[in-house]
């Protein structure tokens, strides 16, 4: 049996990025193609249930972001569980990613795309000043495809999260 959450996106349960109390939480930052990118979330607990808010920015300019609810516990074997994909952002040309919350236990999450390639990218592990452990994941896509699914994978490679779907 595994314990984990996963991430609904019903905006009318989680609160608006303006509306959630607390700081964003610088989470990464890197480089694509010499463009400078950084994650930043928030979240706030309530019962079993963990709000986040995240934000990808580029220099001064927002790249997209989103809120939404980590639910916990929940029991592994469902369609979805322990992750999702929380934004998919792009047109080409540009910068297209995928970008969102999993399970802290992953150390790394496939994405597999519409055109059937897989791309492999590591975890972020959860950052000190968010009220939740939860990891999170950040990855380029070939402009033009879509994300069909994606797995959250132990340092062992076996699944502890899994979402289904685009």
């Amino acid at each position: 049996m595994i314990v984990t959450g996963v991430l609904t996106a019903l905006a009318v349960v989680a609160p608006s990025a303006s509306a959630m109390p607390g700081r964003m939480v610088k989470v990464a930052s890197g480089h694509w193609n010499g463009e400078a990118w950084t994650l930043e979330v928030r979240d706030q607990v309530s019962g079993g249930n963990v709000a986040i808010c995240y934000r990808m920015s580029s220099g001064t300019e927002g790249l997209g972001g989103s809120c939404g609810n980590f639910i916990l516990p929940r029991l592994a074997g469902a369609p979805e569980f322990g992750m999702t994909l929380a934004d998919k952002i792009g047109g080409c040309p540009g910068t297209d990613y995928v970008v969102g919350p999993v399970v802290a236990k992953a150390s790394g999450v496939d994405v597999t795309l519409s055109n059937g390639q897989t791309v492999r990218t590591r975890t972020i592990a959860p950052p000190a000043g968010l009220a939740q452990a939860i990891g999170f994941y950040v990855a380029r896509i070939p402009c033009g495809t879509q994300p069909t699914g994606a797995v959250g994978l132990s340092s062992a490679r076996t699944i502890v999260a899994r979402f289904s779907g685009s």
